[in-house]
């Protein structure tokens, strides 16, 4: 079992440095999760008709570690985009994950969906669906980039500012009020051009647009101000969206906490590892074992803790937890089967995960 995973690393940096996603060390199978997943194309139905109008010759799903991380997918994964859907079956280990959908091209080219994260506890089943959006041949084709702090978007850029996702809207008012289309991107992408054949297209008319940065919750943590910028598509059959830059977050260390569930192998929360509050235990040292004062204290059993303000530099995490009972004891540390130690912080937004065993 890993016992720390770093959320923002080395995998996140060769994702940015390829522009692909690395899809090496992580098989999350044999378990008893089921995916069952749907895709339309433009909000229609995903038929022969559709998806060969679209240029789409297969659907996949990854399955990642976390946002931009280490994926897994498999050919029960993925399917021809005309069946418009997947069943996996019992498939993978209880976990957090990170989803992305994505459409092969009948050229081989990728084009990916937005992210979303799901929790899924021991024999449930994730529900998601995507819509590809194509080109029209009929409509304006757009063109639009962004940054985040002035600096290129991409894996650690977004992660560092808490951005998963980012979405373009339309309005027929410059209040933002009546919604004419939206789409949603990954925002490690940095960018689109729908002329490529995939990504938004209006008609002709006059339109005001707005983006926004999507936190891990699909809520809007930055906007573009009132009253939105114009766009007139009336003489033009492409366009050129005006560069956004969305600003860097507030600098964060984010630990999850995930423990060992009785008998099982896997992980999970508080609730369903059965850990009590009684004589919980959580300390943060530096690397030089100087004790880091939290204001409060953390005395009773978490799943997520939020650090802001700390230096940067390297931290040990030191977890204590017992049942309710007292019979399952959980612990991290050098006398405890699991560590949560070597926690390195770069000042920015950075999220770990933390395991904490059962100890013998």
């Amino acid at each position: 079992m890993k016992k720390l995973r770093l959320l923002a690393g080395l995998y996140a940096a060769l994702a940015a440095m390829t522009g692909c996603v690395v899809e090496v060390n992580f098989e999350p199978i044999g378990g008893d999760v089921t995916v069952q997943g749907n895709w339309t194309i433009n909000g229609g139905v995903a038929d022969a008709t559709s998806c060969g109008a679209a240029g789409i010759q297969t659907v996949r799903l990854q399955v990642c570690e976390f946002v931009d991380g280490d994926c897994y997918t498999a050919t029960n994964l993925q399917a021809a985009c005309s069946a418009g859907a997947l069943n996996t079956g019992p498939l993978l280990l209880a976990d957090t994950y990170a989803l992305r959908w994505q459409a092969i091209l009948t050229d081989g080219t990728v084009s990916n969906g937005a992210w979303e994260t799901v929790t899924a506890p021991a024999a449930s089943t994730i529900t998601t669906s995507v819509n590809f959006e194509t080109a029209g041949p009929a409509e304006d084709t757009l063109a639009g980039t962004w940054t985040v702090g002035g600096a290129p978007a991409d894996a650690t850029s977004c992660a560092s500012a808490g951005i998963m996702n980012v979405r373009l809207a339309f309005y027929t008012d410059d209040q933002g009020v009546n919604l004419f289309r939206q789409t949603t991107f990954p925002c490690s992408d940095g960018g689109f051009d729908s002329r490529t054949g995939m990504g938004p297209t209006l008609p002709d008319g006059m339109y005001y647009s707005e983006w926004q940065a999507l936190d891990a919750s699909g809520a809007v943590i930055a906007a573009s101000e009132l009253p939105l910028l114009e766009l007139d598509t009336s003489a033009v059959t492409h366009a050129n969206l005006a560069p956004v830059d969305f600003p860097a977050g507030e600098p964060m260390l984010t630990i999850n906490v995930r423990y060992e569930i009785p008998g099982t192998g896997t992980d999970g929360t508080c609730a369903e590892a059965g850990v009590s509050n009684n004589r919980y235990i959580f300390d943060l040292f530096t690397a030089a074992g100087a004790a880091v004062s939290l204001d409060p204290d953390i005395t009773t059993c978490v799943n997520q803790v939020e650090l802001p303000g700390l230096p940067a530099g390297s931290y040990n995490l030191e977890i204590a937890a017992e049942s309710a009972d007292g019979s399952i004891k959980w612990g991290t540390g050098a006398m405890a089967a699991s560590s949560c130690g070597g926690i390195s912080y770069d000042g920015g937004r950075v999220e770990f995960d933390c395991f904490v065993d059962i100890t013998p």
